[in-house]
């Protein structure tokens, strides 16, 4: 843009006060958006290596507005990374409960196998091989 160009939506022209201030502003986010780049970069190091596991999920349109808001504000690049940071932050702010379901899931493991093998020996079939995987048949 030049000086006295017209910027969209408004009818004067631009000052050269006005074409150095968004200057600045188009440097600034260059330099946020690397510094974020360079961060994403290390967050994915220390969680050692890339995510390849694809999870399809429906959201609704508030949550959608808050990945979208995320993406256009440059803070995630694309709306999987910001799902994808949403989902971590949650879970990390939520071990204590995190740990709790685990723990319970464990337990009933447990009770399943030992449900199972008790169905078993009371109508005489073999035990399978290995651990039995819920669900299957």
């Amino acid at each position: 843009m030049t000086r006295g160009e017209e910027y969209e939506g408004h009818e004067e022209p631009l000052s050269g006060e006005d074409l150095r201030h968004i200057e600045h502003e188009k440097g600034f986010m260059k330099h946020d958006l690397r510094r974020q780049l360079r961060e994403a970069a290390r967050e994915l190091r220390r969680e050692g290596g890339t995510r390849d596991t694809v999870v399809a999920c429906r959201v609704d349109a508030a949550d959608l507005e808050v990945i979208d808001v995320l993406v256009e504000s440059g803070i995630r690049t694309t709306r999987s990374d910001a799902a994808y940071w949403l989902i971590h932050e949650g879970v990390k702010a939520n071990q204590g409960l995190i740990q709790d379901v685990r723990s319970t899931v464990e337990q009933i493991r447990r009770l399943r196998e030992e449900a199972q093998t008790r169905a078993r020996r009371y109508s005489g079939e073999q035990q399978p091989e290995g651990p039995t995987e819920p669900g299957g048949y």
